[in-house]
């Protein structure tokens, strides 16, 4: 049952505005069926043809489609922009000032009083010409033109689109298109415009125009009327003056049909525009740290050589008189610390002697335990602070890994004051004092190990 619901009115009022039948009232037509079904027309003897119904577009354009071909997207054959582009008409204008264009059998109510008509055209193919293999006696040119003495001309945009082999291969329908047209007396001659990179189209009775993909209105035409120019001498008069002005002269008349016919034009696409220089941020001073012997002389700012680095100059508690320029983020952080004084005290400091017998003693105690540590030079005064503090029985200050704790060393070393390294690193002089504390009230450390079978 049709209602208020479910009616084409309901779902589609703009296509029950263009609904010519006075006698029918589209709050009663359906939107999912045509208007009698399939047994129904059989039995009326129409087998295989539907009901249709009348329509007339905004324009005054009439046509018959049933409602569900409407619903489907059918509408007004002559106000639709199918098969025709906006390049196409953009050519048309320019070729249109160059020869004289065929306007069609009526004009385009959409077009003001005097504007020209880019619309295509329908050519009726005689019966006799008509290939077996042709549904429609009706072809579409998208163009024609009139030369001197006679000559009737029609074009065809190609498209990369339509045309590519990708959708189907075209180019046999095109070829007896051409014969067909020529044959029946309808053209002279057809031009195909080929964008882009299509397959080659070989026809004795079409003049093929290969043109880039994204070449100009400008471009195209010229390529055209240049083809045209050396089939029929003379048939293009002004050629010369417009190859020489190098710019297209109609676009106003082909932007004034495209707005008639497809709506408001498109602005422009705005092109980027190019990044000034950035703003460079503002730089904020930062303290160094608490350990640095550096004091900030200077406002931070960018390094010259590298803008990306922050730096600052500094002079150094040590009484160096020199000004010392470092990175900021590194000075606050404490990675630098001075102006390499303290490297130099501390390369110049003298380490702790370990004697040769004691450093073999430390070496094996270590590979026993499965430490991790080379087979030549100094060992590590952890390792060696480890043994010692093994030797004595202070096993309690030693971790799971046998090895002295470092917070335990670094916890020390805080509340006594002594200086850390780099980033709080507990130096090697740190290591081996600290276990000289510990072991000041242990009994003495022997200078070889004892033996560990058994322990």
């Amino acid at each position: 049952m049709i209602d208020d619901t479910n009616s084409l009115f309901t779902w589609f009022p703009e296509i029950a505005d263009e609904l010519d039948a006075p006698d029918l009232d589209p709050r009663r037509l359906p939107t999912s069926q045509h208007n009698v079904s399939q047994k129904h027309a059989a039995e009326a003897g129409n087998r295989g043809v539907y009901a249709t119904l009348s329509w007339r577009c905004l324009h005054g354009h009439g046509w018959e489609a049933t409602v569900l071909n409407r619903v489907h997207g059918t509408g007004c054959r002559k106000c639709s922009t199918s098969g025709i582009s906006k390049e196409q008409v953009r050519l048309v204008a320019e070729l249109a000032g160059l020869i004289d264009l065929v306007p069609p059998e009526s004009q385009d109510p959409r077009l003001s009083a005097g504007a020209p008509d880019f619309a295509s055209h329908r050519l009726t193919v005689p019966p006799e010409h008509k290939p077996a293999r042709w549904r429609y006696k009706d072809v579409e040119v998208d163009a024609a033109f009139h030369l001197p003495h006679g000559v009737r001309v029609g074009l065809e945009y190609d498209g990369a689109f339509h045309h590519s082999t990708r959708q189907r291969d075209r180019r046999q329908y095109e070829n007896d298109k051409s014969r067909v047209l020529v044959a029946a007396g309808l053209l002279d001659l057809l031009i195909h415009v080929r964008i882009g990179d299509l397959p080659e189209m070989d026809s004795p009775h079409a003049l093929v125009v290969a043109v880039p993909e994204r070449a100009t209105a400008y471009q195209q035409a010229s390529a055209v009327a240049s083809a045209l120019a050396m089939r029929f001498p003379e048939a293009v008069p002004g050629l010369d003056a417009y190859l020489t002005g190098g710019t297209a002269r109609h676009q106003a008349a082909a932007d004034a049909y495209i707005a008639a016919v497809w709506g408001e034009l498109r602005p422009p696409r705005r092109k980027p525009k190019k990044a000034g220089p950035p703003t460079p941020r503002r730089l904020s001073p930062t303290a160094p740290h608490a350990d640095s012997l550096l004091s900030p002389v200077s406002e931070p700012y960018r390094n010259p050589e590298s803008p990306d680095e922050i730096v600052r100059d500094y002079q150094c508690g040590c009484g160096n008189p020199e000004i010392f320029t470092a990175v900021q983020s590194q000075v606050t952080s404490g990675n630098t610390r001075s102006c390499g004084c303290l490297a130099t005290h501390a390369r110049r400091r003298q380490r702790s002697a370990v004697s040769g017998p004691e450093t073999h003693a430390v070496r094996a105690w270590a590979q026993q335990r499965g430490i991790p540590i080379g087979r030549s030079g100094r060992v590590p005064d952890r390792v060696t602070a480890s043994y010692r503090l093994d030797q004595a029985r202070r096993n309690d200050l030693l971790g799971p890994d046998g090895l002295l704790d470092e917070g335990r060393v670094r916890e020390w070393a805080v509340s006594v004051g002594r200086q850390l390294g780099a980033r709080g690193r507990v130096t090697g002089e740190l290591w081996l004092d600290y276990s000289t504390k510990e072991l000041a009230t242990g009994p003495q450390i022997k200078e070889t190990p004892e033996p560990l079978v058994g322990r």
